[in-house]
């Protein structure tokens, strides 16, 4: 109870994160649907969890994360981004992030004491971070509209997903936010995936192995 709660907590701060603006895609975003994403399989070795991610995704280590940020992004961006870095990591568990630096799309994972996600879990979870991200949209300057929210339960797993489209005027940036949370075998994770277009990560998420 206490992990998800903290969670839901948590959520509603770092669903502002800022994405830096790119006018064109590479790669795998380029890539038709229906069609597979070419993709490579990493050990969260802490927690001995195997993720699939499109082949340009790189880990990265806090150290080089900040660094290449520092380097791209204005000092407001960079303080944003930093401040929610720092709120995962203080999350109980393990946290790992990987980066595509080809469309400054970013993805990270944090594993978490296990707790089943029921129907009304997932409900309250939504109706939280919407009410959150009205309260923040106002002081970071950030429109957002949730393109979908779901949940499903499937032979021992729990997966709730949103999804929602963040528009920053002042800066002109756009971007998408993917939230998954995900139960299995005693085990709990939370995935964001910021990415610069709107994509269908659900066959790679499909593809993690607890």
């Amino acid at each position: 109870m206490k992990s998800k709660m903290y969670l839901i907590g948590i959520l509603c701060f770092i669903l502002t994160s800022c994405n830096l603006v790119i006018d064109e895609v590479s790669s795998w975003m380029d890539i038709e649907e229906g069609v597979e994403i070419p993709s490579k399989r990493h050990l969260l070795e802490e927690d001995d969890i195997k993720i699939s991610l499109p082949i340009d995704f790189k880990r990265l280590s806090l150290y080089a994360y900040q660094r290449r940020l520092d380097s791209v992004a204005t000092k407001a961006q960079y303080k944003t981004e930093v401040d929610r870095i720092n709120s995962l990591i203080e999350m109980e568990g393990n946290f790992y992030l990987f980066f595509d630096r080809s469309n400054n799309a970013s993805y990270i994972i944090n594993t978490m004491p296990h707790f089943p996600i029921t129907r009304q879990d997932a409900s309250y979870l939504l109706g939280i971070m919407g009410e959150g991200l009205r309260k923040n949209a106002r002081v970071n300057h950030v429109d957002f509209e949730k393109i979908t929210g779901k949940y499903n339960s499937n032979n021992g797993r729990q997966t709730f997903k949103a999804i929602y489209k963040m528009y920053n005027e002042e800066t002109n940036a756009l971007w998408y936010s993917s939230i998954y949370v995900i139960s299995a075998n005693r085990k709990t994770v939370w995935i964001q995936l910021n990415t610069p277009f709107m994509i269908n990560f659900d066959p790679m998420v499909h593809k993690m192995i607890f």
